[in-house]
Order: structure tokens, then sequence, then C-alpha cells
């Protein structure tokens, strides 16, 4: 089976499938799905790709499986060691962008159906796939629509893997069921503009941004009182500067903030505007919350997959909510019982991301003991 997982892996590697764009990847997918007699539907908004399949029509419960084709962008091509849609096989690994995030893990849990409906064609049950190209941007278009659907047809879904990169160090020591929230905020800071030399200092907008950001970046203020799993991040600052001579009237400062279901979302926009006040009262702030956090208990589905791992792997997994947000959060709606497992997520989103295979033989076995528990 990992020739296979490695061939059809390769195969999405080729396809720069920059977000939110599919580019033939779903087909690949498809074929290899509608071979061993699963039923496809294709669920396409605007330039989004999306599909639904299913295997099996005996009563017995519903496992789906979930997750996207699109990638982020390479970013520059000199900090690569291989192009990075040339899925290059070396000393045992394969490099490329979307390996761990999240190529990888569909192609493993395709070829893992295909195994399991080969062998098990009459099976309890059923065995289904949702899909997405719009994952990593927006994701107005992908997840969320097709639950939209799914929910007004009354589709029962009994289980659901996620295969997002959840896995730090050996793949299946950490698990996910559920994820945090994240809120992201564009500030603006005024001020005069005015001569470097003559300008009062404390009117510079720019010399507002240290001592205001050592009280955005809150984790050690706020870990005690409210979460154990809150972090805040500056993505941006930047003035509007005409030279070295004149001090800028404007400062744009991004941040982004995660934060648990402890935490409402609407505390931190109060705590931020607060701070804001002791340092300024001209200033603009604008949200814009892209997830809410999320939680599923998912006992049963929990202890199928933590006697797997503990059985073939002697190894047990870790819960965890870090991390990025993911489709789970729309999930929600259809399923109680969600768990996300994947590869190991030390190089997503960077240069040379690569993944080992001897990883995805693993994950292979995972996802396919994962079946059999439920669906036999």
């Amino acid at each position: 089976m990992i020739d296979q997982t490695i061939k059809i892996l390769q195969k999405m590697i080729k396809i720069p499938s920059i977000s939110p764009n599919d580019l033939g990847c779903q087909e690949i997918l498809i074929g290899t799905l509608k071979k061993v007699g699963f039923l496809v539907e294709r669920i396409n908004f605007n330039n989004v790709k999306n599909f639904f399949a299913s295997h099996g029509e005996k009563k017995g419960k519903v496992l789906l499986f979930v997750g996207h084709t699109d990638v982020v962008c390479p970013g520059s091509l000199k900090d690569w060691r291989y192009y990075p849609f040339d899925p290059v096989i070396k000393d045992n690994s394969i490099y490329g962008r979307g390996t761990a995030d999240m190529k990888g893990a569909i192609a493993s849990m395709i070829l893992s159906a295909k195994e399991f409906v080969t062998s098990f064609p009459d099976h309890i049950g059923k065995l289904a796939f949702l899909i997405t190209s719009d994952e990593e941007g927006s994701a107005k278009y992908g997840t969320k629509k097709v639950v939209e659907i799914l929910k007004k047809r009354k589709e029962k879904i009994d289980y659901c893997i996620i295969g997002e990169p959840t896995s730090e160090f050996i793949v299946g020591d950490t698990i996910k069921n559920g994820r945090r929230g994240s809120l992201n905020l564009n500030l603006f800071l005024y001020g005069p503009q005015g001569h470097v030399a003559y300008l009062d200092p404390i009117k510079n907008p720019v010399n507002l941004v240290v001592p205001l950001l050592k009280k955005l970046i809150f984790r050690s203020n706020m870990i005690d009182k409210f979460s154990k799993n809150v972090s805040s991040q500056i993505v941006k600052i930047s003035s509007n500067s005409y030279g070295n001579n004149i001090t800028p009237s404007q400062v744009e400062i991004k941040m982004n903030f995660r934060f648990d279901k402890e935490i409402n979302h609407d505390f931190v926009k109060q705590y931020i505007s607060s701070e804001i006040e002791k340092h300024t009262s001209s200033y603009k702030l604008f949200w814009k919350l892209s997830a809410k956090p999320f939680e599923k208990k998912s006992k049963e589905l929990i202890e199928i997959i933590n006697k797997i791992l503990i059985e073939k792997f002697s190894l047990f997994p870790k819960l965890s909510h870090s991390g990025g947000t993911s489709d789970g959060r729309f999930i929600i709606e259809i399923c109680n019982q969600i768990v996300e497992i994947g590869l190991i997520n030390q190089t997503i989103h960077q240069p040379n991301e690569m993944i080992e295979i001897q990883d995805l033989i693993r994950l292979n076995t995972i996802y396919l003991e994962i079946m059999k528990k439920i669906l036999l």
C-alpha cells in the first residue's frame, strides 16, 4: 500500500494547488475512489473544488474523513533545497509543499480506504470523505458550504477523522479534539507629522509602539487568571514615514490572538482596548473573528484511537488544542465525535516541508485500523 500512497502523494505535490486552487488534485483522488465503488458528489462553489464521497449502504456507523488539497504559498524559492512542487525523495524522506499539510495524510486516508473496501466490500455502516480546496485561505466556500448542504440533507455522521498534521515528534503522539479561536486585530495609531529635531517624542506614534506592545503580548498576564492556552503574535508593524527627518503621522499594527474556549473573544477585545487607552486616545482598531474555539469530548473515538496506538505502537497520545484553526470548527455542526490525527507538523508552512516515508507507513496503519474498528 505504501508504494501506491507515495505515488498518489507525488502526483498531488506536482500540482501547485495554492489556496483556493485545486488544479486537478481532487480528480486524482476521485478516480481512485470510484474504481473501488465509492459514490462521488462534486460540490463546487465559485472557484473552490469540493467533493463528498461515500461507500456502504448497510446499517451501522458513519465514519467521515476530512482533508484539504490546497496548500500555502511556498515563499522564496531560494530558501528551498528542492523545487517545492517537485516531490523529491531523499534519505527516505519526501520533500515538497503540502507533504505534511496535508496531501500526505490525504494520500494515506484514500489508499487506506481503497485497501479497506477491497478487503471488506460488505462492511457495515458507511465510509465517507469530505475534501476541499479552501482550508488554508478564507475557508468560505469549502467545508463550511458542504457542511451546510449535508446538514440540510440530515446526513448522519457518527465519527470524523481530520487529517491535519497534529503530531509533534512521532506520528500519533498528539491528537486533537478541539481548536483555539482566532481573533485578528488591525490597529492604527495617530500623531502629528513633524520634524524629527523638534517634535515632542511623546507625540510620535512610533514611540508608542514598544511600551504598548509589551502590554499586548499578554501571555504571562492572562494565563494565570483566564486560560492555559492564550497567545498573541505581532504580524506587521509599519508607518507612513516619508523620510529620515520626518516623523510619521500613522502607525499600523497587525496582530493575531489565539484563545481557548475558557475565554471569550469579547474579553480579549475589552482588554486590548483598555490597554490602548492607557497610552493614547488617538487610534482606530478593527477586529475580525476568523474562528471560534471548539471542543468535542469525543470520548468513544478517542478511546478507539488510543487503543490502536497502544496496541500497534505502544504509544499513548496526548490531547491538545494547540496550533492553527481547522475545518473541525465546521464539522461540529454535523458530528459530535471529532478527532484530528495526522503527520508531524515541524516543517509545515516552511521552506523544505517534508515527511519521512516511515511516518506515512505508520499513518496508513492508523487510518486503516480506525476503519476496521468502526466499520467491521
